[in-house]
Parts: structure tokens; C-alpha cells; sequence
């Protein structure tokens, strides 16, 4: 019977030119779509990742052709950028890879960004993990207590910015951002007689990796921020419009000791990048495969009272630091937009 003979054999490895193109059995044709337009596009955000990074350089600010759609914004963010984060840093850490792979791996990295290792305290490193996450020793990052504000971290000045007006906007870059919307909290009124001021430094592959406290304060509340993992290079500023205020991070809030200024500390992450921990509160956790919904806040009945130079926290893959606080009217940025930073060197004075 016709209804009931053997039907041939579907062999999937056979391209089946001779068949029309719309037939299903010829797969291999829309392999090759799907893969050419899947490298068409990442190369077109590979070009304009560095487009923008060249109209950065060129410009200073957010102005020019070279700046992300909303639409291309929805599209990163339906990216499973934190899955590829937390399976880069499961490569860096102990036992995934060989001791082999990553002592090769930390020599290559030295001879490409130039590191001196001179200042670690380490002198090997077990996995790319404990390279990262470093220690300096105490004597080549020396704490400058005479100025008003240290630098909390190793990287490069990003932005400078002077009389900030209680919770009203700033600017990074060209950008706009709240305050609220940045640090999750309504700032304090400017007591009299100071000003409210912020930098925004980017950590680099070269630099250590660990936070300390910029002046003597007590921490009054930590908040984690749930957000993307989009990259915070110099490209990464100019081509994603506010990628600060997007991105996952944990926010520091505290009150000078003197119980006069307000300090607020951002540790924002960043693609590959997004693991960050606090020294005085373990339970923070960041990079959650499935992240919240909303904001987690944890305020301290007890405050912890950090005095300048302590540690505050570590990326254990770094990225940008935003710190705000309160300093007297007479205090004057030490460094300059761009100029390099050390960890305990003056920021103002």
C-alpha cells in the first residue's frame, strides 16, 4: 500500500543542493544566513565600540555620530552579558584551568600592559583571581593624611566635578546623571560653609584593584544596585548614554566623622568585570545570574567607623569608582581630568 511504504533516509550531513532553496532539507544554507548575519553584527558593534572610542578622544564629550540608539540599548540588555561575566570569572579563579595556563596567562598580561609587580606584596599568584585582587605593599601607597580627601583607588581621573547643589544633576562626560539615580538615596542638604564634590575614576588592567575609605567616616548604609554589565571604558562612557546610572553597583553611604560632611562611594562593574565585594560586610553579593528586581538595603544599627585609608572594598575584577562627598569651601582639586591616580594620594587639599 501506498500509505505505508518506507519513506527514505533523511541524512543531515547531505546539503541537498539539488532541491529548491526554500526546502528545510537544505539547512546548511541558512547555517550560513544565520552565521554571516551573526558576525555582521557583532562586527558592526565592534567598529562603532571603537568609533566611539576615537570620537572620545577627539571630542571630550557626549557630542557626535557615534552614540547608542535606544534601540540598540534594548538589544544590550537583552544580551546574557552577566552569565558571560560569572563564566569569565569561574575561568580566572583556582582549579577551572591548569596552574600552567594561568602562570601563562598573568606572564602575558605583565609583558602586554607594562605591570610592575615591584609593589605587590605577592610574589607569585596562584590562578588570574589572586593576580587581580593584589595587594599593594604599605609603603608604596602611602596615605597622605593632611588632605581634605584621598584618592580611594588606583585608575584615571574620568571627571572632576565642583559644586555639586544638593540632589540636583551632574555631568560625566557629556551626560547627565541624578544624583538619586546614581547612589539610590536622597543626599543630604550641603551644610554651611562647604561644597559637595565628585570625581570619577576608571580602573585599568595595570592597577591594583582594592578600595579604601577617602576620608574618616562612619558607614551608615550599603546598597546593592542590580543593573547591566556594560563595558566602562573610555569608548564604553561615550557610547552608552549614562552608562553609569545602568550599570550593576554598590553604593557606600556614610557621615564624616566630624558628623559635618556626607560621603557617597559607587564601586560601579562592568562587562567582565561585574564581582565586587565590601571588607567590613560580607554578606554583598553581586552578579547574580538572576539578579533582583529591586535595590537591596542594608542599614547599620551599629556604623562602622572607617578611618582614612581603610579598606572599604576590592573588584575582583575592576572597573569605575564614583566618590561624592562634602569638603570645606576652601579645599581645591590636587589633580586634573585624565591625569593618573594612586591610591592615598590627594585628591583635594
Amino acid at each position: 500500500m501506498v500509505l505505508l511504504r518506507k519513506s527514505s533516509v533523511l541524512r543531515f550531513y547531505k546539503k541537498h543542493t539539488e532541491s529548491r532553496m526554500g526546502n528545510p532539507l537544505r539547512r546548511y544554507l541558512y547555517h550560513y544566513l544565520i552565521g554571516i548575519g551573526g558576525v555582521g553584527t557583532l562586527s558592526y558593534f565592534i567598529l562603532m565600540y571603537h568609533l566611539a572610542g576615537w570620537e572620545a578622544k577627539k571630542h571630550g564629550n557626549a557630542s557626535g555620530y557615534f552614540v547608542c540608539s535606544p534601540s540598540m540599548m534594548d538589544f544590550f540588555w537583552m544580551l546574557p552579558i552577566n552569565r558571560i561575566s560569572d563564566f569569565f570569572g569561574s575561568l580566572s579563579d583556582v582549579g577551572t584551568l591548569s596552574p600552567r595556563v594561568h602562570h601563562a596567562l598573568i606572564s602575558a598580561l605583565v609583558w602586554l600592559f607594562q605591570i610592575d609587580l615591584s609593589e605587590s606584596r605577592q610574589g607569585s599568584f596562584d590562578s588570574l583571581q589572586d593576580f587581580y585582587t593584589r595587594e599593594w605593599k604599605p609603603e608604596c601607597r602611602p596615605i597622605n593624611r593632611a588632605a581634605v580627601g584621598i584618592s580611594p583607588c588606583d585608575g584615571v581621573i574620568v571627571e572632576l566635578l565642583e559644586n555639586i547643589p544638593g540632589d540636583v544633576m551632574f555631568r560625566v562626560k557629556g551626560y547627565t546623571y541624578g544624583v538619586r539615580s546614581l547612589f539610590r538615596s536622597y543626599p543630604p542638604s550641603v551644610p554651611e560653609g562647604y561644597k559637595r564634590v565628585a570625581v570619577v575614576i576608571r580602573m585599568r588592567l595595570a592597577d591594583f584593584h582594592h578600595v579604601i575609605a577617602p576620608t574618616r567616616f562612619y558607614c551608615e548604609e550599603s546598597v546593592y544596585v542590580p543593573g547591566a554589565l556594560l563595558p566602562t571604558t573610555v569608548a564604553g562612557y561615550h557610547w552608552l548614554p549614562g552608562v553609569l546610572a545602568l550599570n550593576e553597583r554598590i553604593v557606600v553611604r556614610g557621615k564624616c566623622a566630624d558628623n559635618v560632611g556626607n560621603v557617597f562611594l559607587a564601586m560601579v562593574g562592568s562587562t567582565l568585570t561585574g564581582k565586587m565585594k565590601l571588607s567590613f560586610d560580607e554578606r554583598v553579593r553581586t552578579n547574580f545570574l538572576d539578579p533582583p528586581d529591586y535595590a537591596v538595603f542594608s542599614k547599620y544599627r551599629v556604623k562602622p567607623l572607617l578611618a582614612v585609608g581603610s579598606p572599604v572594598g576590592v573588584f575582583l575584577w575592576g572597573s569605575s569608582l564614583v566618590l561624592m562627598m562634602d569638603v570645606p569651601n576652601s579645599a581645591k582639586f590636587q589633580p586634573k581630568r585624565g591625569d593618573i591616580v594612586k591610591a592615598g594620594e590627594a585628591l583635594w587639599i
